[in-house]
């Protein structure tokens, strides 16, 4: 690894902001392109959702190319990542992390992890020129000519006062706490696995998951409870839902942190004590990070519609092509999937450039789930697999 001696005093070309699917992308294709970037990162690893979410199950990638497809490959080359049901991806997260660094150490990316952005410096012609960060209680700034906001909850687009959207007014999709768990044979409990196809004729996988639990008298919050075997006797779980939680309040996500990881653990519990394949089931750890599928929505020059994502729009400035459907998980523990999505079946559309230029402040854009769109256009385009396109997108256009 090379060493990189930080500097308060340098202007970077590029800041990105955040260092998820998005981040990652977007600070290497800016890099690529000659630009002095820096990868700013509030936690010690790069990946966001793949990572610190431990939620490694990749969402409409199969039709990516770029930078996204590079990482992909690479995974699948070396044994610790493979192609899923409906060709998503799943990869051994910890394998994740150091592929992402080799990648932007390559690209020669400047990593700064175990840093939080805390303000963001506006002048007086409305152009961001620095953002206020907290290193370990040391306060700092750094500089930059243009910025990139892949921190998924738009917290730099909010910090330099843009405009934003949230949910829909009125309510918004709930929190996931996801775990890792090992002692569950792959092949024995292949009727119970999400990351393949489903078998035919039968319950999909998630139902078998639920009734399954429903018989040992606990009732999963999330309603599709997933169980994804990713290699050897790992498994990735994703069982619960946290409801009404905001995300960009630190006591509801302590909160939703907590009630995730007890009901988690109560879920362990009594499928490992019904014996059977679940006897040797092992809670392994849950993930440093929740969940969270929406936050704020920062306005851009354009915003994705509902009518775009149902009439499949195309653009001349397009950046990215979605496939992935309307996906608005229920926002309350009375509604269900089919109320919330109301019927609304998304065709194969593409985002414009535009929607991911802030439209109040020069020098920003935004790149992952908090570009600028209606919320039922933000619950198809917010998977991963675009946002990491999305990045790229962001990146070379920096």
């Amino acid at each position: 690894m090379s060493e990189t001696v930080f500097s308060y005093d340098t202007l970077y070309d590029v800041a990105v902001c955040g260092g998820g699917p998005a981040g990652f992308c977007a600070a290497i294709a800016a890099a690529r392109g000659g630009a002095k970037t820096i990868l700013i990162e509030r936690g010690g690893m790069l990946g966001g959702i793949w990572t610190a979410g431990l939620l490694s199950w990749i969402l409409d990638c199969a039709n990516k190319n770029g930078i996204l497809r590079e990482f992909l490959d690479k995974l699948r080359e070396s044994g610790h990542g493979h192609f899923g049901r409906w060709q998503n991806f799943i990869a051994e997260p910890e394998w994740v992390k150091i592929t992402l660094e080799r990648m932007c150490e390559e690209a020669g990316v400047e990593i700064l992890f175990y840093t939080t952005i805390v303000s963001a410096h506006v002048n007086a012609e409305k152009r961001l020129e620095s953002v206020g960060c907290n290193g370990r209680g040391k306060q700092f700034d750094i500089r930059a000519k243009v910025f990139i906001d892949c921190t998924g909850d738009g917290d730099v687009g909010y910090l330099a006062g843009c405009s934003y959207e949230y949910g829909d007014g009125e309510r918004a999709q709930p929190m996931t706490l996801i775990a890792l768990a090992d002692g569950l044979d792959p092949v024995a409990a292949r009727e119970f696995d999400n990351a393949e196809p489903y078998l035919p004729g039968k319950p999909n996988a998630k139902q078998r998951m639920y009734d399954y639990m429903k018989s040992l008298g606990i009732t999963p919050t999330y309603s599709s409870p997933s169980f994804f075997h990713v290699q050897d006797g790992l498994w990735i779980v994703m069982t619960v839902q946290e409801f009404g939680y905001a995300p960009d309040d630190v006591h509801a996500l302590t909160r939703a942190t907590r009630e995730g990881r007890e009901e988690l653990v109560k879920q362990f519990e009594a499928l490992k004590s019904s014996g059977g394949i679940f006897a040797n089931l092992r809670l392994l750890m849950t993930a440093p990070y929740i969940g969270i599928r929406e936050s704020r929505r920062i306005l851009g020059e354009y915003t994705v519609t509902d009518e775009d994502i149902l009439s499949g729009a195309t653009f001349e400035d397009a950046v990215c092509d979605v496939t992935f459907n309307v996906d608005v998980h229920p926002t309350a523990k009375n509604r269900n999937f089919s109320e919330e999505q109301r019927g609304m079946k998304a065709k194969p559309y593409q985002i414009p450039l535009r929607a991911l230029i802030a439209k109040e402040v020069k020098g920003l854009l935004l790149a992952g789930r908090c570009i600028s769109g209606s919320f039922y256009a933000h619950s198809s385009y917010r998977v991963s697999g675009d946002a990491s396109a999305m990045g790229e997108a962001a990146g070379r256009y920096a």
